[in-house]
């Protein structure tokens, strides 16, 4: 899966887990799509965001995402009506502030 990801995103991962970027975001990505099947699904893709352009200097990655991963990711994206890039970019902040919100737990790769 090609994911293109905003700088902040990016260095909020790095920050947060480290500089292997493709696995922080593949652990973003796996914990956002269970959060979409479970009972505490993630907040929306906020309102105000829908209209902003990315914010500059997109990191682009090829990404080995599981196919039920990516449809689920494509699912949601056309549910919420919001580009794949802003909905992953969304992703990435609902696994980081779980991972605040929890005290830092850590979803299994």
């Amino acid at each position: 899966m090609k994911v293109a990801l905003g700088a902040f995103a990016c260095s909020c991962i790095e920050d947060r887990l480290g500089v292997d970027l493709p696995t922080g975001l593949e652990q973003a990505l796996r914990h956002y799509v269970r959060r979409l099947g479970s009972a505490t699904t993630p907040v929306p893709f906020p309102g105000f965001a829908r209209e902003q352009d990315s914010d500059g200097g997109a990191t682009e990655l090829e990404l080995p995402v599981e196919p039920e991963i990516e449809a689920a990711l494509v699912k949601e994206s056309r549910a919420q009506s919001v580009p794949m890039e802003q909905l992953l970019n969304h992703a990435v902040f609902v696994y980081l502030a779980d991972l605040d919100s929890s005290g830092g737990f850590r979803v299994p790769a």
